[in-house]
């Protein structure tokens, strides 16, 4: 990926996920934010799994 001007900080965010036919517990992630400073690029993106 080419941005002009380039960011100070970039952020990536991929998601896959994929349907069940039954009900699944899944434990909750622990996820820790990044700090965000100056120009900050967030791309996101994900996938259905089959």
């Amino acid at each position: 990926m080419t941005v002009s001007p380039a960011p100070d900080c970039l952020l990536r965010v991929f998601m896959a996920w994929k349907g069940a036919e039954t009900y699944t517990e899944i434990p909750e992630q622990s996820l820790i934010a990044p700090e965000r400073t100056g120009f900050t690029l967030v791309e996101w993106g994900g996938t259905e799994v089959r």
